[in-house]
C-alpha cells in the first residue's frame, strides 16, 4: 500500500520531460557525428547513460532523500578530493585538465561536484535556518562554495566555476540571508572581476573579445560563434530536416554535439523544433518548481532549489551562447549535449526531485494538469515564512 501511494505521488510529467529531452539528445548527437568514425560509439555511450538515467528515475521513489543529510559532508569531501586529484592525475584535453579516463569512458568530477555542493549547502542551511542572519554563518557558506569553485577554476573551467557561484547565490537567497550581505558580496565580486581583468587568462580574454565582435577573428576564436549563427539562421521555420543540415553534416561547426548541440537542433528542426524543445525545458522547470514549493522540510526544498537552479542556468547560458546573447563558456545543454558525466548528473538531480516529491504530503503529484500549478503549490519555506512548530515536529 505504501509503494502504491509513492507511485501516486510520483511526478510523471517531470520524468516524461527529462526522458524526452534525453532521447532527443541521442538523436541530435547521432546527426552531429554522422560522418565521424566514432559516431556509433558516441551514440552507444550516450544511450547507455540515458538507460542508466531511466534506472535512477525508476528507483527514485524507493529512496528517501533525507538520508543524504547524514552523508552530506562525506559526499562533499569526496567531491573535493576528486577535484584535487584530477588536477594531478587527470587527462588534459584542449588545454583543460578536467577528466579521468576509465577504459573507453571519461569521468568529469566537476559535474558530480554540482550535486555534492547542492547537498552540502542544503544540509548547511537546513541545520540552522534561524542563524541565517549571522554573518559568520553566511561566510561559512561562501567558504564551502569557494573550495570546489577554486579547484574547478584551476582546471581551468570558468563556466562551471560560475555555475557553482550561481548555485550558491540561489540557495543563500532562498535560505533568507539578509539582502545587504548579498549586495556586499556582489560589489566584492565586481571588484574581483576588475582586478582579474589585469591578469586574465588568454583563452578567457579571447571569449570576451569574441562575444563583442566574433568577426574580429573569424577563423580563430570567433569561428564557432559565426558558424553557430549561420546554423541557427539556416534552419528558418521548419528546419532543413533531420540529418539534412549542411552546416551540421559538413561539420563546419566544431564540437557541435557538445556545447553547440542547440545549433544542430535549430538548423535541422528549425524554429518550430527548437521551440518545442524549449517548451520541454519549461515544463521540466515548472514541475521542478512545484516539487520545491511542496517540499516537506528545509532540506528537501533547498535541494530542489539547487537542482532547479542548475537546470535553468545551464539551459539559459548554453542557448544564450549559441544565439550570441552571452559569451561562449563551455556549459553543456542539459540532457542534450554529449557527455556521460553531465547526463548522469542531470538524472541524479531529477531523481532527487522525484524522491522529494514522493515523500512530501502534497497530493498534487498524481498526474496533475500540465500547466496548472496546484493551489497548495506555494512556498512553505520562504525567507520570510518558515514552518510552524507543528510542521517541523512532523518533519
Amino acid at each position: 500500500m505504501i509503494a502504491i501511494r509513492k507511485w501516486r505521488l510520483y511526478d510523471y510529467w517531470l520524468t516524461l520531460a527529462a526522458l524526452l529531452l534525453g532521447a532527443i539528445g541521442v538523436v541530435l548527437i547521432r546527426s552531429a557525428t554522422l560522418l565521424e568514425s566514432s559516431a556509433s560509439l558516441d551514440v552507444i555511450k550516450q544511450s547507455i547513460f540515458l538507460c542508466a538515467g531511466v534506472v535512477l528515475l525508476a528507483i527514485a521513489p524507493k529512496l528517501n532523500y533525507r538520508w543524504l543529510g547524514s552523508l552530506a559532508w562525506v559526499i562533499y569531501g569526496g567531491a573535493v578530493l576528486m577535484l584535487a586529484a584530477v588536477l594531478v592525475a587527470g587527462v588534459s584535453i584542449g588545454g583543460s585538465q578536467r577528466w579521468f579516463l576509465i577504459g573507453p569512458l571519461s569521468l568529469q568530477p566537476s559535474e558530480f561536484a554540482k550535486i555534492a555542493l547542492i547537498v552540502v549547502l542544503a544540509h548547511y542551511f537546513s541545520a540552522g535556518p534561524h542563524r541565517v542572519e549571522d554573518i559568520r554563518y553566511f561566510f561559512g557558506s561562501m567558504v564551502i562554495t569557494a573550495v570546489p569553485a577554486f579547484l574547478v577554476y584551476r582546471e581551468p573551467d570558468l563556466g562551471t566555476t560560475l555555475m557553482f557561484l550561481g548555485i550558491w547565490g540561489a540557495m543563500v537567497f532562498m535560505a533568507g540571508v539578509p539582502l545587504r550581505y548579498l549586495i556586499g558580496v556582489g560589489l566584492g565580486l565586481l571588484a574581483a572581476v576588475f582586478l582579474q581583468l589585469i591578469r586574465i587568462r588568454e583563452y578567457m580574454w579571447d571569449r570576451v573579445v569574441t562575444f563583442l565582435d566574433p568577426s574580429a577573428d573569424p577563423f580563430g576564436a570567433g569561428y564557432n560563434v559565426l558558424q553557430a549563427r549561420i546554423s541557427v539562421g539556416a534552419g528558418e521555420l521548419w528546419g532543413r530536416g533531420l540529418f539534412q543540415g549542411s552546416q551540421t553534416q559538413l561539420q563546419y561547426l566544431r564540437v557541435q554535439h557538445k556545447d553547440f548541440v542547440f545549433a544542430v537542433l535549430a538548423e535541422e528542426l528549425g524554429f518550430v523544433g527548437s521551440s518545442l524543445v524549449l517548451a520541454l525545458f519549461i515544463l521540466l522547470l515548472m514541475r521542478a518548481t512545484i516539487v520545491a514549493t511542496n517540499a516537506r522540510d528545509h532540506f528537501g526544498q533547498n535541494i530542489a532549489v539547487g537542482v532547479t537552479t542548475v537546470i535553468f542556468l545551464q539551459t539559459f547560458v548554453n542557448v544564450g551562447m549559441v544565439i550570441e546573447l552571452l559569451p561562449v563558456t563551455g556549459i553543456p545543454l542539459p540532457f542534450l549535449s554529449y557527455g556521460g558525466s553531465a547526463l548522469i548528473t542531470m538524472f541524479i538531480g531529477i531523481a532527487l526531485l522525484q524522491s522529494i516529491a514522493v515523500h512530501s504530503r502534497a497530493k498534487s503529484y498524481a498526474m496533475p494538469p500540465v500547466f496548472r500549478v496546484p493551489a497548495r503549490a506555494r512556498l512553505r519555506v520562504l525567507p520570510w515564512k518558515t514552518h510552524s512548530a507543528e510542521d517541523n515536529a512532523r518533519s
